[in-house]
């Protein structure tokens, strides 16, 4: 299936150095490793993203870069993990839009003003997937069928709040559609229920 829905999706990294005072930072910094904390699980974008990003941030900062995948509660997991560790620049949260929604979602008291954003890595475009032998060809296809079973047709998405969450309800608000919908844990365990069969489709 081609591209058929646009979503921008911001993918930040955020660090954990809220109330440093001025001056905390000793100039031999940075003096050990850095952790990067994902707050999803291995084989996602995010992650992925991560991991291609992890070897040029520590070719930069000259010092070992290391990836600790912390996935749950829709990213939220993570994220407080990452907003617990001390303040001192060496714990750096690698995480996509999400913690925008976690109140809306009420998955954390967390929220994006929390955090320090320092980077802004990449904005990438929403699609919807479906199996090599799904009958959908087409976004007119999937529609048809939603419409012609309502609640019947199953989508997959990583977690509440996350972006294919919010391109699952677009759908169902935008284009008054009735489908069921079905937590996965992370973007890699959607797509993988799309492949076996367990769903239809998701928006990874």
């Amino acid at each position: 299936m081609k591209k058929v829905w646009k979503l921008g999706v911001l993918v930040f990294i955020v660090a954990a150095m809220l109330s440093v005072p001025a001056g905390g930072f000793a100039d031999e910094y940075p003096s050990k490793g850095i952790t990067l904390v994902v707050p999803w699980g291995a084989g996602g974008v995010t992650d992925v993203a991560a991991r291609v990003f992890a070897p040029l941030f520590e070719k930069y900062m000259g010092v070992p870069v290391v990836i600790l995948n912390r996935p749950g509660a829709s990213g939220a997991i993570g994220t407080e993990y990452a907003y617990a560790r001390p303040a001192d620049g060496y714990t750096v949260l690698f995480s996509a839009e999400t913690p925008a929604s976690f109140r809306i979602m009420d998955v954390s008291k967390l929220s994006f003003h929390d955090f320090e954003p320092i980077m802004l890595l990449s904005h990438s475009e929403k699609i919807i997937a479906v199996a090599p032998e799904s009958p959908y060809q087409t976004l007119a296809d999937l529609v048809n069928d939603i419409r012609a079973r309502p609640g019947k047709v199953r989508f997959a998405y990583s977690g509440a709040g996350a972006s294919g969450h919010v391109q699952g309800l677009l759908m169902m608000q935008k284009g008054n559609l009735d489908f069921s919908s079905t937590p996965f844990g992370g973007g890699n365990n959607a797509l993988l229920a799309v492949l076996g069969g367990q769903v239809d489709f998701t928006s990874p």
